[in-house]
């Protein structure tokens, strides 16, 4: 392990010391998983063209979709290059929920449903997480179990600050998953309130497990060692013209730039997070 870690070199990898005494050698670099394309080959195809390889998609828009159609979208993924992980879509709901009209109803995610999804498109999925209850861990667990009994492979689960701390310590001295997702910041509307709770966890765990950051691609992502994460950040090129530039706030495009211009920068610079290993890197257009 060592002779691996130093042929590869510092600025490349680092090696994780689990609470077993067991090494797991990681690359440094944050893994960007796009995400929001469950239902827009064009946006695959945008991601693919730009050096994107990795996506993520909802059970949420998922689950409304015909078997047919299902394997037709998880193939495309295939044939163009794309590995995709699975999320339970329990945030979605969340967020249509706080979003819409009271009167109208948003169904739930159901565990059952989710586990016969997830069962019938493994052979095209690197991984999924876990059904997380952001207020019931014990049927968080519950569900964790479920799924890792059925599917054949277990989840990754996910860890809200609501949990406790307790309760990520029992995950990560169990050495039994390769990741762990950060879960719940999306609400949490403070920068320093964010900064302050990846501090705490990366103080007490960052030797010894892999995170994904659930929702994140803010400036944060060059502070702390994730391994990964995923969001639909890089759509605010489209939505806003603005520009995420790999080691910097987002700023304005500039006046050439259109829509599509901005949504290609924006994937281009988030595929380099897996490469960033050098702080020099930066581009900014001209």
């Amino acid at each position: 392990m060592a002779v691996l870690n130093a042929a590869l070199s510092k600025n490349m990898s680092r090696i994780l010391r689990l609470a077993n005494r067991t090494l797991r050698l990681v690359i440094k670099g944050v893994r960007y998983y796009f995400s929001g394309m469950e239902l827009s080959a064009k946006d695959r195809l945008l991601v693919q063209s730009q050096g994107g390889k990795f996506i993520l998609m909802s059970n949420y828009y998922l689950r409304g979709l015909s078997r047919d159609k299902l394997l037709a979208t998880l193939r495309h993924c295939r044939d163009i290059g794309l590995n995709v992980i699975i999320d339970s879509g329990s945030f979605s709901v969340m967020r249509q929920a706080n979003k819409s009209n009271p009167d109208k109803k948003i169904n739930d995610i159901c565990l059952k449903q989710y586990c016969e999804l997830l069962i019938s498109i493994k052979e095209y999925i690197m991984g999924y997480f876990n059904l997380d209850e952001d207020s019931n861990i014990e049927k968080s667990k519950r569900n964790l179990k479920y799924l890792s009994a059925n599917v054949g492979f277990p989840p990754y689960p996910v860890w809200h600050q609501g949990f406790g701390w307790d309760e990520l310590d029992k995950l990560v001295n169990s050495c039994e998953h390769q990741l762990i997702g950060i879960g719940g910041t999306v609400f949490m509307h403070s920068t320093p309130a964010k900064r302050k709770l990846f501090q705490e966890i990366f103080s007490k765990y960052g030797d010894q497990q892999g995170f994904h950051w659930l929702g994140g691609s803010s400036v944060l992502l060059n502070e702390f060692p994730f391994i990964s994460t995923d969001s639909t950040g890089f759509n605010i090129g489209r939505r806003f013209r603005r520009l995420v530039p790999l080691n910097s706030p987002q700023i304005a495009a500039p006046s050439e730039m259109d829509s599509i211009d901005c949504i290609k920068y924006n994937i281009r610079q988030l595929v380099k997070l897996e490469n960033n290993h050098h702080d020099h890197q930066y581009e900014l257009p001209l």
